[in-house]
């Protein structure tokens, strides 16, 4: 498999971003001194670092005071400025950790060095968020799909340009109703998993279960089959009385036509025939078809060969 390679890279390897002044004075640093702050070899390095708008109730390590733009927050539920998320809005039991790498992103540039800035879940590079209690689709604005949207839920997000989930074994994702939720509040029913690309439900369909679509499949071939014998064996009896239609005279006595004895002889059977094997049959092969499109087709049939749980698009 040959590898993707972007062709375009929307911001340059090395772009510090500091201002003007500080850009020449780095210049009139020695190389001794420049290899202190150039960050190779995972040394200290010199770029420009916003500050984050910290809450009272936010305890902050790493970030700007520590010479780097990766934080892990620990405070209450929000979006971003102080007043959004359930932290904003009063509530209580709504503890977050918010782990961040690269606070305001692409957007970190010359001048930038210092400024305070609240989170941003658009701009911000890479995010792994956890809370207590929050509203985690709207905040990020995400399609609403089959499993809608929840609210006031303990929730927790993962965003960044490309999230990757690797197993050296196995991955499961599942669902499960353990009698209530994070905030007491009973689980009445089972969710599902929508795979959504591109953000858009519109056309966000059932996945398929493999073993019921198999199934489903190796019997419709079976109902076919026998419509086919039927068929067949339908021509070879009509078959039967053609040969014989086509040879067939009819004896006459002096004023009345009498019907051909052979047709007589062979009609009788190929109706019976008509009856039992073409008309019963077709008649069975019609239920057969009804059974197999509720067992398989509908979604109380007992193979629906769709998920009732999880989509995709």
């Amino acid at each position: 498999m040959s590898l993707k390679i972007p062709l375009r890279l929307y911001k340059k390897a090395v772009s510090r971003g500091l201002r003007r002044d500080e850009e020449a004075a780095f210049g009139e640093l020695s190389e001794d001194e420049k290899q202190e702050v150039l960050g190779c070899f995972g040394k200290k390095i010199k770029e420009a670092l916003p500050q984050w708008i910290a809450t009272e109730s936010e305890y902050i390590l790493g970030g700007y005071k520590e010479g780097m733009n990766s934080w892990i927050v620990m405070g209450r539920d929000r979006v971003d400025n102080r007043m959004t998320g359930k932290g904003g809005a009063c509530h209580t039991q709504a503890w977050s950790i918010d782990l961040v790498a690269g606070l305001m992103g692409h957007k970190v540039v010359m001048g930038h060095d210092g400024k305070y800035t609240n989170p941003s879940p658009p701009e911000d590079a890479a995010r792994v968020y956890i809370s207590q209690k929050s509203d985690p689709d709207k905040n990020y604005g995400l399609a609403t799909g089959f499993q809608g949207y929840i609210w006031d839920k303990s929730a927790i997000v993962a965003k960044a340009d490309a999230v990757r989930v690797i197993a050296r074994e196995n991955i499961k994702i599942v669902t499960m109703g353990e009698g209530k939720n994070s905030q007491g509040g009973d689980i009445v029913s089972r969710g599902g998993v929508d795979i959504i690309a591109g953000n858009d439900d519109r056309d966000l369909q059932p996945m398929v279960k493999g073993d019921h679509l198999s199934a489903a499949l190796e019997r419709l071939a079976e109902i076919l089959g026998e419509s086919a014998s039927q068929t067949y064996n339908t021509i070879l009896s009509q078959t039967k009385l053609n040969v014989t239609l086509m040879s067939h005279t009819h004896i006459s006595w002096p004023t009345k036509t009498l019907p051909d004895p052979l047709v007589m002889y062979k009609a009788p059977a190929v109706v019976s025939e008509h009856i039992f094997q073409a008309a019963i049959g077709t008649i069975i092969t019609q239920i057969n078809l009804m059974m197999w499109t509720t067992n398989y087709l509908k979604p109380w049939g007992g193979k629906y060969i769709n998920s009732r749980w999880n989509n995709v698009n």
